[in-house]
């Protein structure tokens, strides 16, 4: 594992497969970047496709889960699908807040509906 520290609330950290993780402490939670390859980590950055977003913290009873748990299907789907959380009606591919917690309520399995397409035509 390779951990750097990029300044006090704001953290990089590789795993020896390749991926890894960019986090930083906002407020009483931690927000987690996962990454599928360390090179797309990034504050801000998760895009349904090979960045997500996960959250850690207190503001949560202490949980790791993705961002955007307990909120229903429907709700996910549209914030995976054109991101941008701050702003519903603005699509945005950096700022999906969703697509993670879309992927767990589906069983941690990609269905049909997932919004590729979207995701690919902004990339």
């Amino acid at each position: 594992i390779h951990k750097k520290r990029v300044n006090n609330q704001h953290f990089l950290v590789g795993f020896k497969d390749g991926s890894g993780f960019d986090g930083y402490i906002g407020g009483t939670r931690i927000n987690i970047f996962y990454c599928t390859d360390l090179k797309y980590c990034g504050p801000e950055k998760f895009d349904g496709k090979v960045t997500f977003l996960f959250e850690l913290g207190a503001g949560i009873k202490g949980y790791f889960q993705p961002y955007g748990y307990g909120a229903p299907r429907q709700t996910l789907l549209q914030g995976c699908k054109f991101g941008n959380y701050d702003n519903p009606n603005v699509s945005s591919a950096g700022r999906r807040h969703f697509c993670a917690a879309l992927i767990q309520i589906d069983g941690w399995e990609i269905k049909d509906d997932y919004p590729w397409n979207q995701i690919m035509i902004e990339n």
